[in-house]
């Protein structure tokens, strides 16, 4: 594939022999994976991992508020596949509803279905008071991100 092709003309502009650690360090990880990863952290309250993400998206200089939407747009999304599934609509119908991808729906079934709506609309608060904070300048949004994901890492550890 041409992809592929200009790929492997970057990599050996950047060395004669291109080892695993220069192509890790050359790769750009897709912003989609990361949201996938970061919503599964945040739901298992792993804070550090979250946090993990969280710095990985801003050092592509991605802003704090977009980065809190993605989140939010997630887990918005899990609580219409879950409040679908609460009346008893199947796949796909709730992709043809939602007008997306009947994959991401299953995926999406299956993780909204270790959550009630209400949950997933806590979820949903906690990230919109963020988002309120950062905005008004109450909070630094770095710091106020950093925050969050920590007390959810303490949350856990608590049990």
């Amino acid at each position: 594939s041409l992809k592929i092709r200009s790929e492997i003309i970057k990599l050996s502009v950047y060395s004669d022999r291109v080892t695993l650690e220069d192509d890790k360090a050359l790769m750009v990880n897709e912003p989609i994976d990361d949201v996938f990863k970061m919503t599964d952290a945040l739901f298992d309250k792993n804070g550090l991992l979250l946090l993990a993400y969280y710095r990985n998206f801003r050092q592509q200089n991605m802003e704090t508020v977009a980065i809190v939407a993605l989140l939010a747009s997630q887990i918005r999304f899990l609580f219409q596949v879950a409040f679908l599934m609460n009346k008893r609509m199947g796949k796909e119908e709730i992709a043809k509803e939602l007008k997306a991808h009947p994959y991401r729906v299953q995926l999406s079934m299956q993780k909204a279905s270790r959550f009630t709506p209400q949950k997933l609309l806590g979820y949903l608060s906690m990230l919109a008071d963020l988002d309120q904070n950062m905005k008004k300048g109450r909070i630094d949004p770095d710091e106020g991100f950093e925050n969050f994901a920590l007390a959810l890492e303490e949350e856990r550890q608590k049990g």
